[in-house]
């Protein structure tokens, strides 16, 4: 084993290891204004770099397997920059000041990133991570604002972008504070951001707490899952799977794909959408969940394919659902508790449904048979507005309480529409026009 260890300054460096195995190079920036550069080529090898003060600058690269590179960034304005390229290589890197600047790439298989920040003992402003993935297997892990378990304020306006390319690869994003940016991005097959459906609700996934938070996930290509959770007031989240992005004259056939959001507090927005080609082979089956609890909350939530699900459960007052699909046999479920809430659905296809919650059939929820937990909106001064255009399309509606509104059209053939409205002052108002074949 070679060992080499530098303490420097203000200086400019620049240090490279030739093919070898179990080498360790350990380099400290302290000052203001430092550069340095670091490579190893080989296997079991390891580099940790250490920047304290002002305007530094690192990067570092490493080829071959089981290498490992630890980056450690103190002060202001230090900008660190790695790379591995390679198999069963790993970085972790801390982040502990403001305006910071990291930039992680691993292209290989079965890779890891581990970032984090000093969280409860520095206050973390304006730092920005990027994390860049390409390959099989890999796994990338970010932590800020949150320290021992424990999570804190004192990181805010913070950004981080993770990118994943390929297939069977995994992120897991954990923030909390003000104003912070979290964007993730994954191309390929089998991905997750998160677990989807842990068994027992483990909270695996991204997950941000706090006031004013952005969270934008893309996801493209078949079976791949998110989960995605907020906590706080005035938060957004925008998600899209399968992007249905024009290829050779058509849409993606993208399916299989799966997205649980949980937002918690007032005030939020959820811009959700899962998008195929509908009437082709082997698209949507997509299915997504949306849960809010608060008041003033807003969802937007458009499906494109064919037998695609969509449940939706908010609880709250003022609240209100968006949804569309596009497409034939999708089945959407939306269920409402509180006052003063709206739902608009629009169904474009032939053998769709649009009932109230129903069962709600997935591990995060229990439902009985009960009125109150079958029906499309519980509460007062609630309104619907539905339209259906197709062949064979089915509704089943139920208000429950005082002086609510349900409004529905059905245009086509063979279609089906219950309605049952339980209290006083309701009404509803609702039309079905045939087409001549």
């Amino acid at each position: 084993m070679k060992a080499l260890f530098t303490f420097f300054t203000a200086s400019l460096l620049t240090l490279a290891c030739a093919y070898g195995q179990n080498n360790i190079l350990k380099v400290q920036q302290v000052g203001s204004e430092n550069e340095g550069e670091t490579h190893q080529a080989g296997s079991a090898n390891s580099i940790s770099h250490f920047q304290n003060g002002f305007g530094n600058y690192t990067n570092t690269r490493q080829t071959g397997e089981r290498n490992l590179g630890n980056l450690t960034q103190i002060g202001m304005e230090n900008r660190s920059e790695a790379i591995q390229i390679g198999t069963s290589n790993r970085i972790n890197a801390t982040q502990a000041g403001n305006e910071l600047k990291a930039t992680l790439r691993q292209n290989g298989q079965e890779n890891q990133i581990v970032l984090s920040d000093n969280a409860g003992k520095e206050n973390n402003q304006n730092n920005s991570s990027s994390i860049y993935q390409d390959g099989t297997g890999n796994r990338a892990e970010l932590s800020i604002g949150r320290n021992g378990g424990k999570q804190y304020e004192t990181s805010s306006d913070n950004t981080t972008w993770t990118k994943q390319q390929g297939t069977e690869n995994q992120a897991f994003i954990g923030v909390s504070g003000n104003g912070n940016r979290v964007r993730a991005s994954q191309d390929g097959y089998n991905n997750k951001l998160g677990e989807a459906m842990p068994k027992g609700g483990a909270e695996m996934g991204i997950t941000v707490v706090g006031e004013q938070n952005d969270l934008t996930v893309y996801q493209t290509g078949d079976r791949n899952s998110a989960k995605l959770i907020h906590r706080g007031n005035n938060n957004l989240i925008n998600a899209e799977q399968g992007d249905g992005q024009e290829i050779k004259g058509g849409l993606i056939e993208s399916h299989d794909n799966t997205l649980y959001v949980s937002q918690t507090g007032n005030n939020n927005l959820a811009e959700l959408g899962q998008r195929a080609a509908p009437g082709k082979v082997f698209t949507g089956y997509n299915h997504l969940w949306l849960y809010q609890t608060g008041d003033g909350n807003e969802a937007f939530v458009k499906q494109v394919g064919d037998q695609n699900g969509f449940q939706a459960r908010q609880t709250g007052n003022i609240n209100s659902i968006s949804y569309s699909a596009t497409g034939a046999e999708n089945l959407g479920e939306l269920a409402q508790s509180g006052n003063g809430n709206q739902v608009e659905a629009i169904q474009k296809g032939d053998g769709n449904r649009l009932h109230g919650g129903g069962k709600f059939r997935n591990v995060y929820e229990y439902s009985s048979e009960s009125q109150a937990e079958t029906a499309l909106q519980v509460g007062d001064d609630n309104y619907v507005k539905a339209l259906q255009q197709g062949d064979y399309n089915e509704v089943n509606y139920l208000q429950v309480g005082s002086g609510n509104r349900i409004e529905g059209e059905q245009t086509g053939n063979g279609h089906l529409a219950e309605i049952m409205q339980n209290g006083i002052n309701n009404s509803h108002t609702f039309s079905q026009t045939s087409t001549i074949p």
